[in-house]
């Protein structure tokens, strides 16, 4: 188990989340690689629920395609082990991809 406190205060959703985010970011996995953990955190201002989607960083050649006149975009990455239809958040795309450009 991880812990990390942010300090007392009073915040908007935005600078929650980014308080989070740093403070978050300076915790090491215990068990893999010793690397820092990688964490998107969200603050749904309406509802004050707070969302943490652990990431595992990689980089891959090539690995976003789209099949013409259609709306599923597919990542390949080799040897993973995430379950079919889960979410990857994608960084660094330089090109367009399905008409959606880097700027999403």
């Amino acid at each position: 188990m991880y812990s990390c406190e942010v300090d007392t205060g009073n915040y908007t959703g935005t600078s929650l989340q980014d308080a989070m985010s740093a403070k978050l970011a300076t915790v090491k996995r215990q068990a893999l690689s010793g690397d820092f953990h990688t964490l998107d955190v969200s603050v749904d201002t309406r509802t004050d629920i707070a969302e943490f989607t652990s990431l595992i960083l990689g980089s891959l050649p090539n690995p976003v395609s789209v099949v013409s006149n259609s709306s599923r975009v597919t990542v390949l990455f080799p040897g993973h082990t995430f379950a079919q239809g889960g979410r990857a958040f994608l960084s660094g795309i330089i090109k367009t991809i399905g008409g959606v450009s880097q700027g999403f």
